[in-house]
């Protein structure tokens, strides 16, 4: 006779006791906060056009509240931001060379004020016209003359003017690259900041304007964004924990 073949039923799934169940929830929601405050951190608050002294206050207060990386103003605007942001955590970053198209000693002047000033980390505006002409010598000499200008603080390349391909950007994060450069910051594109990723720079993208565009630019590879719509994002991700939270 064939050998008879017992199969044991199999284990119930075992049932979460009301404690159990309740401090689960909790982990997730712990959980779900940490990755939003992580999150915000990677944000730059764009106050780079702002010349109001209370829309200049809010952005600096939003900043600190949202425990953001930093905050980007114009070199106009750094004495008064240093002083609204005291000692408080984030970075003052001043964003030099106005549209781009001015002569590199003008934006190592403004580099210098802005230092002297308070600023912690400049942004350099890149000549477009010479991006867009392959003139790597002038993009070469006023990368140079900055980065010399800035000397130890943080050194930023900005290359996310709209009118820049995808090769005319590559173009200038290789010329940051060679020129000392820390960062560069392109804009809210994924596919663009994959492609500068193997650069050696710490790559920020700008200007992200919703939750769901930062998270894509972080998986991408951008370690800050740039953003004049902060509040908005820390909201809707809010949002989407509490609706994780009711689907939980």
């Amino acid at each position: 006779m064939p050998e008879t073949v017992v199969i044991p039923p199999e284990p119930s799934p075992r049932v979460l006791s009301q404690a159990e169940e309740a401090e689960y929830r909790e982990f997730l929601r712990t959980k779900r906060e940490a990755e939003i405050a992580l999150l915000l951190r990677r944000l730059v608050i764009d106050l780079s056009g702002e010349s109001d002294r209370f829309a200049l206050k809010a952005g600096v207060e939003s900043a600190v509240r949202l425990s953001a990386a930093g905050v980007l103003v114009s070199p106009m605007q750094v004495a008064l931001v240093k002083k609204l942001l005291k000692k408080s955590g984030p970075r003052l970053m001043t964003l030099v060379g106005g549209t781009g198209e001015s002569l590199p000693s003008v934006k190592r002047l403004e580099a210098k004020r802005a230092l002297r000033q308070g600023a912690e980390e400049i942004v350099l505006t890149v000549s477009v016209y010479s991006l867009k002409n392959g003139a790597a010598q002038n993009v070469r000499r006023e990368l140079r003359t900055v980065r010399r200008a800035a000397r130890r603080a943080v050194f930023s390349a900005a290359l996310f003017d709209r009118r820049l391909s995808r090769e005319e950007v590559l173009f200038g994060v290789r010329e940051a690259a060679a020129a000392g450069a820390d960062g560069a910051f392109l804009a809210a594109e994924a596919e663009v900041v994959e492609a500068a990723s193997e650069c050696g720079l710490s790559l920020g993208a700008a200007r992200a304007e919703n939750a769901e565009q930062l998270k894509l630019l972080v998986k991408a590879g951008a370690g800050r964004v740039l953003t004049m719509q902060a509040e908005r994002i820390a909201e809707e991700l809010r949002l989407q924990s509490e609706r994780q939270e009711r689907g939980a």
